[in-house]
């Protein structure tokens, strides 16, 4: 983590110099996401013999295959450096095997101007068009990015992220097929990284 830290303030100064840009009040981004799960829990209840309700989370899910994803934000420059956005987006979970699409904001402050480093926060609600999947859920993710090569009209960035995604799965179809298995939750912790456009 400190290599991290060192690396990003070393670009940070190694930009620091850059002339002023134009502000482009708003801009358009789209970023294709590689989502690695660190882990998922899942609670599901039964009725156990004596009648009473039980609760459990499971940690056992194989979550080793990676979820994909496609990003769309339309964003205003509030300030210099902070933009506010709108966001929406389709991604697509392996296990279980999940079709989501979001709809949320997108907050983005940039360190130096629009060209460079930057970090960013987003929110977003979650939707199933096939209800025996998942109710709705929500994501929450934090970033930074780097744009690598720079255009006047365009700017390709990579993007490293963390987030968190929470899929109720009241009334779905049980995932582990128990007797009497009422599920509950889902939440990952995952990493990713993404490659974007700016424009």
């Amino acid at each position: 983590m400190k290599k991290i830290i060192i690396l990003i303030i070393t670009l940070i100064n190694s930009i620091g110099y850059t002339q002023d840009i134009p502000l482009k009040k708003w801009y358009s981004d789209t970023q294709f996401d590689l989502i690695i799960h660190k882990r998922a829990k899942y609670s599901y209840s039964y009725l156990g013999a004596d009648t009473e309700k039980h609760t459990v989370w499971d940690e056992q899910l194989n979550v080793k295959k990676p979820a994909i994803g496609f990003t769309y934000t339309y964003n205003y420059m509030l300030f210099k450096k902070l933009s506010i956005g709108i966001l929406t987006g389709y991604k697509n979970y392996t296990s279980p095997d999940f079709s989501i699409l979001e709809l949320g904001g997108i907050l983005k402050f940039f360190f130096v101007d629009t060209k460079n480093i930057y970090t960013y926060a987003s929110l977003s609600n979650q939707f199933s068009l096939n209800k025996n999947q998942f109710r709705n859920g929500t994501n929450a993710r934090i970033g930074i990015g780097l744009p690598i090569i720079k255009g006047d009209s365009f700017s390709l960035s990579i993007n490293l992220f963390k987030e968190q995604q929470f899929l109720r799965l009241d009334d779905a179809k049980p995932l582990f097929n128990y007797n009497h298995e009422t599920p509950g939750d889902l939440i990952y912790s995952s990493y990713g990284l993404s490659a974007g456009i700016k424009f």
